[in-house]
């Protein structure tokens, strides 16, 4: 009985390295992992193997091309989600493409020397180190980026999340408070945000609410807190030293969002429908609950 020689196992190994990487960014961008793919492609490489041993036949199609297409596979689902601006991740994809091309090459040019699985083996190596490295990069960014699929925990749209911002918010109001200070709560919301979507494509309504926050953060004083609160609205707890400043800020956000979709010469973009409620400490208890409570009937007004 023929036992499974060093480039049958290696190419199995090789199979199931980047058959997990690419189930891996297949789950981290929110489609569904198929773990079990790699292991089945795997086995069928050893038992192709084995049987085409066992036969004695001359050509023995080598594993390592079953991981190129992993590989593959994987540039593939990296340039479909949501990172594939980032420049990681398209160091990654270079590395993937050249051990696909490796490989390839090397399977294609039959060398008959035991050196044949040199190229391959060596370049996994490599391109596995070099691709968990850019992975943990990739991770690390996607944490704090506005463009994370994850909109429920974390940071999201560059801004605290629900949770984040009510703690944070109370914390900086109860030190306002301390010193005698005011402050101004502005409440936006997203509307339409199905309808935007029908009309832009599924992620219509992310890019109103990307540009929502990226324009709160620019119209807001740098002292403030911003938070998403879900369901397409965000919260901005701002420094208020009169009370129309609360007013201010609501207009100065409106403005930019309207003079954004009329400027002439520019591209026609996603519009940004949106509802602003405002509160502040001189009409309202210095009292975070309050202060949302009065903006969200303000903006329901």
């Amino acid at each position: 009985m023929p036992t499974i020689d060093v480039e049958a196992a290696g190419a199995a190994c090789a199979v199931m390295t980047l058959g997990l990487m690419w189930s891996g960014v297949r789950w981290f961008r929110g489609a569904t992992p198929l773990p079990a793919a790699p292991l089945l492609v795997a086995t069928a490489v050893l038992v192709a193997w084995f049987v085409l041993s066992a036969a004695g036949s001359a050509v023995i199609p080598s594993g390592y091309v079953a991981a190129s297409g992993f590989a593959v596979a994987t540039i593939v689902e990296l340039h479909r989600g949501p990172m594939r601006l980032n420049v990681n991740v398209s160091l990654l994809q270079v590395v993937l493409g050249l051990f696909a091309a490796a490989a390839t090459i090397n399977s294609l040019v039959h060398r008959g020397d035991d050196g044949s699985t040199v190229l391959p083996a060596t370049f996994l190596v490599v391109a596995t180190t070099v691709g968990l490295q850019l992975l943990v990069s990739m991770r690390a960014e996607r944490d704090g980026a506005w463009w994370s699929e994850d909109h429920g925990t974390g940071r999201v749209f560059g801004v605290h999340s629900r949770e984040q911002f009510l703690e944070a918010a109370a914390d900086r109001l109860g030190r306002l408070e301390l010193r005698g200070g005011h402050a101004a709560l502005l409440v936006a919301e997203v509307t339409d945000l199905v309808e935007l979507n029908e009309a832009f494509g599924r992620r219509g309504g992310d890019v109103a609410l990307s540009t929502l926050a990226d324009t709160l953060r620019r119209h807001v004083p740098a002292w403030s807190v911003l938070g998403y609160l879900g369901v397409g609205r965000f919260a901005v707890l701002a420094p208020a030293d009169s009370p129309e400043r609360a007013p201010e800020i609501a207009a100065a956000v409106e403005h930019a969002l309207y003079t954004r979709s009329t400027e002439p010469g520019q591209p026609q973009e996603v519009p940004v429908p949106v509802l602003l409620g405002t509160a502040d400490t001189y009409t309202s208890r210095a009292d975070l609950t309050a202060l949302m409570t009065a903006a969200e009937t303000a903006r329901r007004a």
